[in-house]
């Protein structure tokens, strides 16, 4: 704005979304705004009153309710971190328990070694050996699952757009091969390309 007198151009392309995973036998299958907050937070923002380090505060039973709660996502440089932080901590500051591990991949194979993980990563992954949980924005509210219709609709609360940022003149005028690209990106074919990269198709 300060420099060309006009805003930029922002033009949705995509949606993603951020879910929060489990080992495969962890019994969980939601959780809460308050409760992530609880986890992974030294600000608590979010309504929670203290921190939750075991599983057993979760309701989880048998052995594995007294392990500690090991909490893990990506790191501070991506978009899914940034997401997780403004939604499930309310913009307040992680715990320095808090493990960042660099990319999807390692969160899949840390949640797989440890039954007692809970980590953050993109919605798309879909290992055996982990469970992506529904989650609601207060403790006994209906808790949504990640899913393409979730995502889009915006009931899931870890849901965001993915954009491209153009800088375009206030006449209007657009480069013709920007506009191609644009058109195709947002064309059913460009569509069926993003989906199968693992994003969510705009609505």
């Amino acid at each position: 704005m300060d420099r060309f007198g006009y805003e930029p151009t922002i033009i949705p392309v995509a949606m993603d979304g951020v879910a929060v995973y489990v080992n495969s036998l962890n019994p969980l299958r939601k959780i809460s705004i308050s409760q992530l907050d609880a986890i992974y937070s030294a600000t608590f923002r979010c309504g929670a009153k203290q921190p939750l380090q075991n599983w057993g505060q979760l309701g989880v039973k048998g052995e594995q309710s007294n392990n500690s709660i090991t909490a893990m996502g990506l790191t501070v440089n991506s978009g899914a971190y940034m997401l997780f932080q403004h939604v499930a901590l309310c913009d307040g500051g992680f715990s320095a328990d808090f493990q960042a591990l660099a990319g999807p991949s390692a969160i899949d194979w840390a949640l797989t070694d440890n039954p007692a993980a809970i980590g953050f990563s993109s919605s798309a992954r879909h290992l055996a050996g982990i469970r992506a949980l529904a989650i609601s924005e207060k403790d006994g509210e209906t808790a949504i699952a990640p899913s393409v219709e979730s995502i889009q609709s915006g009931r899931y609360l870890l849901a965001r757009k993915l954009n491209i940022i153009l800088n375009i003149p206030t006449s209007g005028n657009i480069d013709p091969a920007v506009q191609a690209f644009l058109d195709y990106v947002r064309s059913a074919e460009g569509q069926a390309v993003i989906a199968k990269a693992g994003y969510v198709p705009l609505p």
